[in-house]
C-alpha cells in the first residue's frame, strides 16, 4: 500500500560539466565530499533513499515539515554546503580543472509532496511511484538560475493558505512546467542566492615562516611551473622523481594544506603533513612537514618561481626539535638521530630534485601529458 511522504532533493548545480570538462577522479572526490556535507546538515529528520550522483533523494513519511522548517534546512545546507567550497578553496594545493573550478559548483533543491511506495530489493529499499518520477523531472526546469527552493503546488497545498511570512529574504515566485506525462505542473520556487552574502569566511591560515639561514638546493628546471608544481605536490607523481620511495598511504586522494600521508622507503617510513601552500606572484609556496619518529622531524620549503617559461626550484630543509621531554643519554641518542636523518634527507632531496628536473624536461619536451603515477616506479619520492 503507497505511503504519503515529502520527497526532497538536493542536487549539486553544475555537475555534469564540472565531470566532464575537468580531471575525473578529484572531480569525484569533491562531489562526494560534498554529498557527506549535504547528508550531515540533515536537520529534519529524513530519511536517505539513495544517492544518484549529484543529487540526494531524501524522504519523510507522514504529515510535511511546515515551509518555515523547509527553508531553514534549505538555507542550512546551502550555507554549510557553500563554506565547505570556501574551505576547499582555502587548503588548495592541486591546481588541475577540478580543484580549481570548485568554488563554481551550487545546490539548488526540489520539494514535492505525494504517494509512494517502499520497495525492498535484496538490501536496499528502493521508492517507487509516479511522484517520485515527477519529483526527478522537477530537477530539469527553466527557473531561472542554478540556486533555488522549488515547492511543488503539492507540497503547498498541505500547508496553511496563503503561506504565512517566512523570513525577510524569502520570496516565492510562481512558475509553471509543462513536464510529459504529467502535464502542467504549478509550482513556486525561492531564490537562495541572496544568502551566498551570509556564508561564513573560514579561518585564515598564518603562513609558515622558514627560519633564514638553513640550507637550501636549488634546481632549474626548463619545463612550465605549472607541470613542475604538479609533480611536487601530487603524492601519486612522486614514483616519477623521487628517490628511493617504494608506497604512498594518504587519508585523502588530493592534497590539500592539513592533509597527511606516509611515503614508505625500504627501511624507513616518514609520515608527512602539508602545512601551507600559496600561490605567490612569482610561483608558488609549498611546505610539508616529515617525521620518522618522536623529536625526529624535518620541515621541507619548497619555492617554485617562473623566470622566461623555466621554473627555479629552491628546496629548504629545516630541522625539527629533539624534545625537551628527553633527558641524558636520550636526548643525546634524539640528537645523533635528528642528525643522521637530516644528512640522508639531504642527499635524498638531492638526488631527487635532479630526478624531477630529467622527469619534468623530458615529458615537456616530448609533449606528453603527466601520467598518473598509481603504482611504484623504480625511482621513489622524497616525502
Amino acid at each position: 500500500m503507497a505511503d504519503t511522504a515529502l520527497i526532497f532533493i538536493p542536487d549539486i548545480s553544475g555537475f555534469t560539466r564540472f565531470v566532464t570538462k575537468t580531471e575525473a577522479q578529484h572531480a569525484s572526490h569533491i562531489i562526494s565530499e560534498l554529498i557527506e556535507v549535504i547528508l550531515e546538515s540533515n536537520q529534519l529528520g529524513l530519511a536517505l533513499s539513495e544517492i544518484e550522483g549529484d543529487a540526494v533523494l531524501f524522504y519523510r513519511l507522514g504529515r510535511p515539515p511546515s515551509v518555515e522548517e523547509l527553508v531553514a534546512q534549505a538555507r542550512r545546507t546551502f550555507l554549510d554546503f557553500h563554506q565547505f567550497l570556501k574551505i576547499i578553496d582555502r587548503d588548495r594545493v592541486c591546481q588541475c580543472g577540478a580543484c580549481t573550478a570548485a568554488s563554481g559548483l551550487s545546490l539548488k533543491f526540489v520539494t514535492h509532496y505525494g504517494e509512494l511506495d517502499e520497495v525492498r530489493i535484496h538490501d536496499f529499499l528502493k521508492l517507487m511511484g509516479s511522484d517520485v518520477i515527477l519529483a526527478h523531472r522537477l530537477l530539469k526546469n527553466d527557473v531561472p538560475g542554478d540556486e533555488y527552493l522549488l515547492l511543488s503546488s503539492a507540497y503547498l497545498g498541505t500547508q496553511e493558505t496563503p503561506v504565512a511570512p517566512v523570513d525577510d529574504w524569502v520570496r516565492l515566485h510562481p512558475h509553471v512546467e509543462r513536464i510529459d506525462e504529467f502535464g502542467e505542473v504549478r509550482l513556486h520556487y525561492v531564490p537562495l542566492g541572496v544568502l551566498l552574502a551570509q556564508v561564513p569566511e573560514p579561518p585564515l591560515r598564518r603562513p609558515l615562516s622558514v627560519p633564514h639561514g638553513a640550507r637550501s638546493l636549488t634546481q632549474e628546471i626548463d619545463a612550465p611551473i605549472e607541470l613542475v608544481h604538479d609533480y611536487v605536490t601530487d603524492f601519486r607523481k612522486r614514483f616519477a622523481w623521487a628517490d628511493g620511495l617504494r608506497d604512498t598511504v594518504g587519508d585523502k586522494p588530493i592534497n590539500r594544506v592539513g592533509g597527511a600521508h606516509t611515503c614508505v622507503f625500504d627501511d624507513l617510513e616518514v609520515h608527512v603533513v602539508t602545512v601551507d601552500h600559496q600561490a605567490t606572484p612569482e610561483g608558488f609556496h609549498y611546505v610539508e612537514s616529515g617525521e620518522v619518529g618522536p623529536g625526529v622531524s624535518l620541515v621541507t620549503d619548497y619555492r617554485l618561481e617562473e623566470r622566461n617559461g623555466r621554473t627555479h626550484l629552491t628546496a629548504t630543509l629545516v630541522a625539527g626539535s629533539a624534545g625537551n621531554q628527553a633527558k641524558g643519554l636520550a636526548k643525546l641518542w634524539g640528537a645523533i638521530r635528528l642528525r643522521l636523518f637530516i644528512w640522508m634527507a639531504r642527499r635524498g632531496i638531492s638526488r631527487s630534485l635532479k630526478n624531477l628536473k630529467d622527469h619534468c624536461e623530458r615529458t615537456h619536451r616530448d609533449g606528453l601529458a603527466p601520467a598518473p603515477a598509481t603504482s611504484p616506479s623504480p625511482v621513489g619520492t622524497a616525502g
